[in-house]
């Protein structure tokens, strides 16, 4: 199976990037070019974390010292598979919608780059199953969230931006028969609040998570809270939402359909028997 978890407003300074040396052509965005080697660096712009991957098979090389994955463009590039399935507009996957297409007056190239990282994550996924990779995580990053000012206009943008992303990901992983192994998931360490602030709304706690695959038993968990400011829900009375679900549970779920079975759950997240 396949992880791939959607990252909102989180810091990935300490995280693992991948390095790329050669030609590049799969990767269409958020490359750093570090003119004094002539190597490019993928990090916090893209897929900032590769784990939990067998490198024994050569599919990558990990460096232990620096903490990052050595890929080879041209391997990719000879072994990634091609779409024919059509997105939502009739173009091919991952197309970059026209702002006509959009309704839009002003165009989202910037906030829908998360279609370029998720078309990588599908080729990816692809790649590595065929290498005999049993296990796989990716990690996406996807800002923009942090609406304190002009939430009306920034925040639709960005939910329609992830919306296509995520449409396309799914279709791709029906078109290589893998959706029931790839799991894609979100998260972000804070919410939003309920209330405005005016133009925008300011951090909170809870906040609505989703699910994407196959494997997955749709419907809706948890218990919808009072959105009243002031409720009994409102831990500051000004829309910080208390959550009635913890991360814990959250993972210990996405981890044990990983394979982890409850006396590893136990370890990894003890603060389970609270819930």
């Amino acid at each position: 199976p396949s992880l791939v978890q959607l990252i909102t407003e989180e810091d990935f300074s300490k995280c693992s990037g991948v390095k790329i040396k050669g030609k590049l052509s799969l990767f269409s965005n958020g490359i750093l070019i570090n003119e004094k080697k002539g190597d490019l660096l993928f990090t916090n712009y893209g897929i900032s974390g590769l784990s939990v991957l067998d490198i024994s098979i050569g599919v990558a090389k990990r460096l232990e010292e620096y903490q990052y994955l050595e890929i080879y463009v041209d391997f990719f590039e000879n072994n990634s598979p091609t779409f024919s399935s059509l997105n939502s507009y009739g173009d091919k996957l991952f197309s970059i919608p026209t702002d006509k297409q959009l309704q839009q007056d002003s165009s989202l190239t910037a906030d829908i780059d998360v279609l370029q990282k998720l078309e990588a994550v599908a080729k990816l996924v692809y790649i590595g199953k065929n290498r005999g990779l049993k296990r796989q995580i990716f990690f996406i990053y996807d800002g923009g969230y942090d609406t304190h000012s002009s939430q009306t206009s920034q925040h639709a943008k960005k939910l329609r931006g992830l919306s296509l992303g995520i449409g396309d990901f799914y279709k791709a992983m029906e078109e290589l028969k893998m959706e029931k192994e790839v799991t894609l998931f979100n998260i972000s360490e804070f919410g939003r609040s309920s209330g405005d602030n005016g133009d925008g709304t300011d951090h909170a706690w809870g906040g609505s998570y989703f699910v994407v695959g196959g494997a997955v038993k749709g419907g809706e968990y948890g218990t919808m809270p009072d959105l009243t400011l002031g409720s009994d829900d409102d831990l500051t009375k000004k829309g910080r939402l208390i959550p009635t679900l913890s991360f814990s549970q959250y993972y210990a779920t996405l981890i044990k359909w990983f394979g982890a079975n409850d006396i590893l759950l136990n370890k990894l997240f003890p603060e389970l028997t609270n819930f």
